[in-house]
């Protein structure tokens, strides 16, 4: 099960980098064991584009996987 709290708090403190870790972690197990799965990726994509331009390229990777495996989730469509 996936679970990010510690990641939320690098969010909410601007830690994108420290957060874009823990939410790599958290996705690198199999996204039909939890429903918070698209949540996590919609979360890790936002945290690499706020970590820089160099990021860009991947969190578009991750919003486009998120939009096809999870294409009618809260956030793939705030994805999109």
């Amino acid at each position: 099960m996936v679970r990010v709290p510690p990641s939320a708090v690098q969010v909410n403190d601007g830690n994108f980098e420290k957060a874009q870790k823990i939410f790599a972690i958290a996705t690198s197990g199999d996204p039909t064991l939890d429903e918070s799965f698209p949540r996590v990726l919609y979360w890790q994509a936002r945290s690499l584009e706020k970590t820089g331009k160099k990021h860009i390229s991947q969190a578009k990777t991750i919003y486009k996987l998120l939009c096809e495996k999870f294409p009618f989730s809260y956030y793939a469509i705030t994805a999109a």
